[in-house]
């Protein structure tokens, strides 16, 4: 009978080994492959890390914002403040307006809109020279419906701006109110209309300082300011807030508030901006203007506080910049500006 061979005791050891190695390694490969693989995919759908981060200060009213908006050319719209025009829309999503009187005590807007969008705006009207010389501080795309002899002249040569008069493709007639308090746009039909027309839709202009807002109990005790420009139609009243550091905006005894959104109009910061007028002829008539060069009185109202110092604005393709009595420049805080635009023959109170 043939006698049985067994392999050696070592050589079967040797061979586990060997698979038991093979195996680890098999495993660790397919583990790492897994991972990679993972790590891949997570980087192939990742957003750009600052793309759609809220990581730059708007540079009209510091909110914070994308970097593309931020880059916007700030849209520079007349709306009008007749009775009739009331409630208007878009308000709420200005990052900073002027407000003065023009014909018969009657005030009017120039809107500035930067990283916000507004799907109606309105209803726009026509330019006038202090507010084209407004627009031309900040570069604006500014729009309009028509305006006076001297201001459409003005735009026409003006080397600052991109002139948008309305048309027919980006503004519309509501039905339900009369002419000519009913013409509307949104921000995106303007930045259309401005593409077409070949203007850049990047910012050039210099900003302001801002600030976050202080703690509650650094809060001023400044808690109403009256500003009167002619009638009590145009009267404007701004309740301070403490609670969301903002001024609560009413005119003619109502609540000022948007036609759309339904939100009371609330500025985080007022500025009351003291300014000659100079009377001209246009169109016929004898026109008053607001003097936007040059340096006056103003008050600056922010975190509760009233803050009297001045304005100076050297030239028109200068910024308008707000001082305090010490002559440093105000640093703002982040959101809407409002700035009232006096006359001599107005006033504003504050308690």
């Amino acid at each position: 009978m043939e006698e049985k061979k067994y392999l050696p005791k070592w050589l079967w050891i040797s061979v586990l080994v060997i698979l038991l190695l093979g195996g680890i390694g098999l495993a660790y490969w397919i583990y790492k492959t897994d991972v990679f693989s993972d790590l891949t995919q997570v980087a192939k759908v990742s957003p750009s890390p600052s793309k759609d981060l809220n990581d730059t200060p708007c540079p009209l009213d510091g909110v914070m914002t994308t970097k593309e908006r931020a880059e916007r050319r700030p849209l520079g719209i007349m709306i009008e403040n007749h009775p009739d025009a009331r409630p208007q829309s878009g308000l709420d999503k200005a990052s900073f307006i002027f407000e003065t009187p023009s014909e018969g005590g009657i005030t009017r807007f120039l809107v500035f809109f930067v990283e916000n969008d507004a799907q109606e705006v309105g209803p726009v009207r026509s330019a006038r020279t202090y507010y084209v010389d407004w627009a031309d501080e900040v570069r604006a795309i500014y729009v309009h419906a028509g305006g006076s002899a001297i201001a459409l002249k003005n735009l026409a040569n003006d080397k600052y701006l991109c002139n948008i008069n309305h048309d027919q493709d980006h503004f519309w007639r509501d039905n339900s109110r009369f002419a000519p308090h009913n013409l509307y746009t949104t921000t995106d039909k303007i930045r259309e209309a401005a593409s077409i027309a070949k203007c850049s839709l990047k910012a050039d202009y210099q900003g302001y300082e801002f600030k976050d807002d202080v703690a509650k109990e650094e809060q001023g005790t400044t808690k109403i300011i009256t500003v009167n420009f002619s009638s009590a139609q145009f009267q404007v009243v701004y309740n301070y807030d403490p609670e969301k550091n903002v001024y609560l905006r009413s005119q003619a005894g109502t609540a000022h508030k948007d036609k759309i959104t339904g939100a009371q109009l609330s500025p985080k910061t007022v500025v009351v901006m003291h300014a000659d007028r100079v009377t001209s002829a246009s169109d016929g008539t004898q026109q008053s203007h607001a003097v936007t060069t040059g340096t006056g009185k103003a008050e600056i109202y922010l975190d509760g506080k009233e803050i009297v110092g001045t304005w100076k604005r050297a030239s028109i393709s200068d910024r308008t910049i707000f001082y305090d009595e010490l002559g440093k420049e105000i640093i703002f805080n982040r959101g809407q500006i409002w700035v009232e635009v006096l006359s001599p023959t107005g006033n504003a109170i504050s308690s």
